[in-house]
């Protein structure tokens, strides 16, 4: 007698994301695509690196996406906060047009990859 096996689907959690970026607009276009993934929520929004930081505290996302030049804490000093403080987020970080330079403090401060703004979609 041959016995079937079921496979029972266990329900997936939603990636749980925080968005900081100063630009608003690029911000809620951003939060507009992720938000046509079923398995994505939008947690939070930071127009600066130290919102950014009290909001990864409190809502402790699963990935933060990080603009590196940003007002009163940029980018950079963000993630280097939030990274001493709490584990386990998956950070990607975007600096301004081409520059070289950031990505370099990003990984340093133990986030990655870095993509800048003006990436294609299938770069």
């Amino acid at each position: 007698m041959q016995q079937s096996i079921t496979a029972i689907k266990k329900p997936v959690d939603k990636i749980r994301v925080l968005l900081a970026d100063d630009h608003a607009l690029f911000r809620k276009g951003l939060v507009g695509v992720l938000n046509l993934e079923p398995d994505i929520e939008v947690v939070g929004e930071a127009a600066d690196g130290r919102i950014a930081v009290e909001l990864a505290r409190q809502f402790n996302p699963d990935v933060i996406l990080m603009d590196v030049t940003m007002p009163n804490v940029d980018g950079i000093e963000a993630t280097r906060r939030i990274t001493s403080t709490q584990q386990g987020y998956a950070l990607s970080g975007y600096p301004p047009m081409r520059k070289k330079i950031w990505p370099r403090r990003y990984i340093k401060r133990g986030q990655y990859p870095t993509y800048p703004k003006t990436s294609r979609r299938n770069s």
